[in-house]
């Protein structure tokens, strides 16, 4: 039996290369989103905790100034690297969102080259089975008249 061969199965390879590449893409940003937002949660931690240890510090005995400089000093730098993951992690989710949408094109454009495929798959099993039909009439024409003639 004959084999179908769809003639754009170069193209539907190039769309689904097309759509793999762009989900590795949309993979790398979720993975970037995923460490920039741990880092921010980490950070809120250690702010937190040097919080907490202030004012366990400040129950206590009265701490010398230099201390508490130190203390402010460093709870600061960490809100500022805080403040810079945040603005990271919404360039992140900028890029994410444009991947993603990115993402459903590459999938809609070889999902229409599979749809074309498909349907170029039905019409060439309709036309084999018409031809297989044909012949199979032919046969049986052929038959009969010969056995007519004996």
């Amino acid at each position: 039996m004959p084999r179908f061969r769809f003639e754009l199965d170069v193209l539907l390879r190039l769309r689904l290369r097309e759509e793999r590449d762009q989900q590795l893409v949309v993979a790398e940003l979720e993975r970037a989103r995923v460490s920039t937002e741990r880092t921010i949660e980490s950070i809120q931690r250690s702010i937190l905790d040097a919080k907490n240890d202030l004012r366990d510090r400040l129950i206590g005995a009265i701490p010398d100034a230099r201390t508490l400089r130190f203390q402010a000093a460093s709870t600061l730098t960490l809100q500022a690297h805080a403040q810079d993951h945040a603005i990271r992690l919404a360039g992140v989710y900028k890029r994410l969102e444009s991947a993603r949408e990115a993402l459903v094109q590459a999938a809609a454009r070889r999902r229409a080259v599979e749809l074309l495929r498909e349907q170029r798959y039905e019409a060439w099993l309709r036309d084999e089975r018409r031809r297989e039909t044909a012949e199979i009439d032919d046969i049986t024409g052929s038959r009969f008249a010969s056995r007519a003639e004996v």
